[in-house]
């Protein structure tokens, strides 16, 4: 939870090799690379909750991915992976083994996945555009990728993709506030300016282990 898996480099699999039951929770994934899957290869049960998978490469398409094997996912975006699977860079192999719980950004289509209304993902040609900021220090230890203004991720996820502060991880003496994002920044955070279409209450967390905050603190540019 709240951490990150960043630029490792492997024979088969990059970032994350499972073959037992494995929970992602705010973790950002980033720049790893695999010959068969760059950000995890999964061969048991991978729940991965309110996190950004991005930047991810392997080498043997079509029968590899960024993404390999079993997963299921919720409040996630996966966006800027990259491999020639079937034309659909951020695709998941095996897609009938991946399961939405909803509320996830996938930049380009994966054939297969029976998504929720809640889930935004473009198609191949027809990339969705997260708005991600590149990868950096946005005020905690742990390094994540910001939303830009205009990212569809904004105050489209809910609650269920957290959980209370019973740790009281920043030190605020509050323990019934939701989990602040890796960076400490307090969930959720009301964009004002943006509709919010997530479900439940409160419906405006962000898609995502960034949670984005005021104007004034925000990043201007995006990841290549």
């Amino acid at each position: 939870r709240r951490s990150s898996i960043l630029d490792n480099d492997g024979d088969d699999c990059g970032g994350l090799f499972n073959q037992g039951t494995a929970l992602l929770e705010n973790v950002t994934v980033h720049g790893n690379a695999g010959y068969l899957g760059g950000a995890y290869c999964s061969y048991g049960a991978l729940m991965i909750l309110g996190s950004t998978v991005s930047e991810n490469v392997t080498d043997v398409a079509p029968y590899a991915a960024p993404l390999y094997g079993q997963a299921t996912v919720g409040g996630t975006i996966i966006a800027n992976n990259g491999t020639s699977c079937a034309d659909v860079d951020d695709c998941l192999v095996d897609c009938g083994l991946t399961q939405s719980l909803g509320k996830n950004l996938v930049e380009t289509d994966c054939p297969g996945i029976a998504w929720y209304p809640s889930d935004l993902h473009g198609a191949p040609g027809a990339p969705l555009d997260a708005r991600l900021a590149p990868l950096a220090y946005n005020g905690g230890t742990t390094p994540t990728h910001a939303l830009l203004p205009g990212s569809p991720a904004i105050d489209a996820a809910d609650q269920e993709n957290s959980f209370p502060d019973f740790l009281d991880v920043d030190d605020d003496g509050d323990q019934a506030e939701y989990f602040p994002d890796p960076d400490l920044n307090p969930r959720p955070w009301d964009d004002p300016d943006v509709p919010n279409t997530g479900h439940g209450d409160p419906s405006y967390f962000d898609m995502g282990a960034y949670e984005r905050q005021a104007q004034g603190a925000l990043p201007t540019e995006e990841a290549a």
